[in-house]
């Protein structure tokens, strides 16, 4: 019995996919200690600010479930996606 040629492509496609989807699982999986330095949290408020408070806060809970140190810097005026 022959296959229809879309049922042989949807095949190869299936097949293709996972294999690339567990060769990049792999490489994710390698990489447990990232990251191995602080993260800086920027805050785009100035210091003393409800903002601030509430972005310290998060980033001390964060910081726990994460288990690396947050670093919260303030720099008024910075863009959220800067």
């Amino acid at each position: 019995m022959k296959l229809p040629r879309i049922t042989t492509l949807c095949t190869l496609a299936i097949c293709i996919s996972t294999g690339i989807s567990t060769g990049i699982g792999a490489d994710a999986h390698a990489q447990q200690d990232y990251p191995a330095k602080p993260i800086t949290l920027l805050i785009p408020y100035p210091p003393g600010t409800g903002n601030d408070i509430v972005g310290r806060l998060v980033g001390n809970k964060v910081s726990t479930y994460a288990g690396q140190r947050i670093v919260a810097e303030n720099r008024a005026g910075v863009e959220a996606c800067a």
